[in-house]
């Protein structure tokens, strides 16, 4: 929960309800993609995967915390809105050079929620 929460927090705060389900989404989709670690605490904290990691974390905004926690509970019941299918990746567009990021080539668009571009594997 605390994991899920922290990330939802961090990482989508001012994207609202739906940004911080898709952003929790997407530790959940990893959880269950061979590339990444199976629970959603090593996934959080897999080396230099979100930007927060590793930075301060504080809580300043009291009531987006008790939202992104409440967005956890939804997710850890198996109840949480898909809003990104099976995104397994993000990107903050405010935030990110896309031209710098060559990994991105690789992947495929899938939905522009806020700030947040997510994307999933391209098929082959």
């Amino acid at each position: 929960l605390e994991c899920l929460a922290l990330n939802a927090y961090h990482e989508a705060r001012g994207e609202g309800v739906k940004g911080m389900e898709a952003v929790t989404q997407v530790v959940i989709n990893r959880t269950r993609h061979s590339k990444f670690p199976s629970d959603a605490c090593s996934v959080v904290y897999q080396p230099s995967q979100f930007s927060w990691v590793g930075k301060a974390t504080d809580i300043d905004d009291e009531q987006s915390y008790k939202l992104a926690k409440q967005v956890a509970k939804t997710a850890l019941k198996g109840k949480l809105p898909n809003h990104v299918g099976d995104a397994a990746f993000y990107v903050n567009l405010e935030k990110v050079n896309l031209k710098k990021h060559t990994w991105i080539n690789g992947l495929q668009p899938v939905k522009k929620i806020g700030n947040h571009q997510f994307y999933k594997e391209k098929s082959t």
